[in-house]
């Protein structure tokens, strides 16, 4: 037996922090239920190299699938009135929800804690955004670099007369990690209150956290 057997978690989030967070959960033992997109599907998908998916045959991101294992993934268009409906559905039966919008998307879709909590008030609503829910960067996209750059991250890992982002996503990794462990927070007060919350994290906010002193 797992830790987080019987934990059911809906993965809305797309390329590398959100879905490393769910990929670290799963291996605790969480059934992750990955949304994408009708006819693309999370964009890691298209990323090389390719290989061959085992279980459809098809050719693959290698790094989609590496950070997307244990997962079940389906199509949903919560764009659309009736896939808005289906994912609420799931929602209604789920423990945890990730997703990695910017903040204000999906409350303007009727789909943010406040709404989700009113129908399901155990379930832990994690945000995962590039610079969290206030300040003059809230509406900005966010990419690893970004978060690199922003924090002074990338300053400790370079040369500053010719930076370059490391070879890896560091600040992805790091933001999957610290919502995983927001994640982990939530389900533990829920057996605490009986009630879920709504944890958060950036880019940013990972990051600078990561090379405080």
């Amino acid at each position: 037996m797992k830790p987080l057997d019987g934990i059911r978690i809906l993965d809305l989030s797309r390329l590398l922090p959100g879905p490393y967070c769910t990929m670290l959960l799963a291996d605790l033992g969480a059934e992750v239920i990955k949304i994408e997109t009708p006819g693309v599907g999370d964009y890691m998908r298209m990323i090389p190299p390719f290989v061959k998916d085992l279980r459809s045959g098809e050719e693959v991101g290698a790094a989609f699938l590496a950070i997307n294992r244990n997962k079940k993934s389906v199509t949903v268009d919560f764009r659309t009135d009736d896939g808005r409906d289906v994912l609420l559905k799931l929602l209604a039966g789920a423990d945890v929800f990730i997703q990695n919008f910017r903040p204000g998307v999906l409350d303007k879709r009727g789909l943010g804690f406040e709404d989700i909590h009113k129908t399901n008030a155990k379930l832990v609503y994690c945000s995962i955004s590039g610079f969290g829910p206030k300040g003059p960067y809230r509406d900005m996209p966010g990419y690893d670099t970004i978060g690199q750059a922003r924090s002074g991250l990338l300053s400790l890992l370079t040369d500053p007369g010719k930076p370059q982002g490391m070879g890896i996503s560091f600040s992805d990794h790091l933001t999957g990690m610290y919502a995983c462990y927001g994640v982990l927070g939530g389900l533990m007060n829920r057996m605490l209150t009986g009630l879920g919350q709504h944890v958060e994290t950036s880019l940013l906010r990972a990051s600078v956290s990561f090379i405080a002193e």
